[in-house]
């Protein structure tokens, strides 16, 4: 029999957050999860690399741009060798494959439990590469699921709408009051 870590169940429960529905597929929720140590690498990793682009596209490029204030891109496209136009191409293309897995660990990574399989009334926390194929294939689904795995995966807290000013003098309303009955 397979040891069981006490931990994990406790540690699951900080982890989940809160069942939501979809407004694009109405009746079906999905748990976001926060990301594993692991799963943020490989989210980070793949999102930094769409942001690839040859070195020395970028070099021909700041030679062209270097004194001038306006850069039309066009002329620029236009200026650039033929090399350069492809290693560019190759850098957009993989820039867009890129993004797709970006798309697809993300909710990998972050659905924690859904209800998306035929005749399951309960969530289910089996998310395969299947399931997210499926998901990817409707675009308002995809992107409501990002959204709501983004949220729960953002590590600073939202701001407050109240703001707290000091006032010109220095002093709370409390300090001014105690001072006042002091006198």
């Amino acid at each position: 029999m397979a040891r069981q870590y006490a931990f994990k169940k406790d540690a699951q429960k900080s982890i989940l957050g809160i069942k939501t529905e979809l407004e694009s597929a109405p009746g079906y929720f999905i748990v976001p999860r926060k990301y594993t140590v692991t799963g943020d690498a490989v989210i980070k990793e793949s999102a930094s690399a769409s942001l690839d682009m040859p070195e020395s596209v970028l070099e021909e490029v700041a030679g062209m741009v270097d004194g001038e204030n306006e850069v039309n891109t066009n002329d620029l496209m236009k200026k650039l060798t033929p090399i350069s136009k492809a290693k560019l191409l190759k850098a957009r293309t993989s820039a867009a494959t890129n993004g797709i897995e970006t798309t697809r660990l993300v909710l990998l990574h972050g659905i924690g439990a859904h209800n998306f399989y035929d005749g399951e009334d309960e969530l289910s926390k089996d998310v395969t590469d299947d399931l997210i194929k499926n998901i990817m294939d409707y675009a308002d689904i995809t992107n409501e699921c990002l959204s709501i795995i983004g949220k729960h995966n953002t590590p600073l807290a939202q701001a407050s709408e109240e703001t707290s000013e000091t006032p010109p003098n220095g002093y709370t309303s409390k300090q001014i009051s105690e001072e006042e009955t002091v006198s």
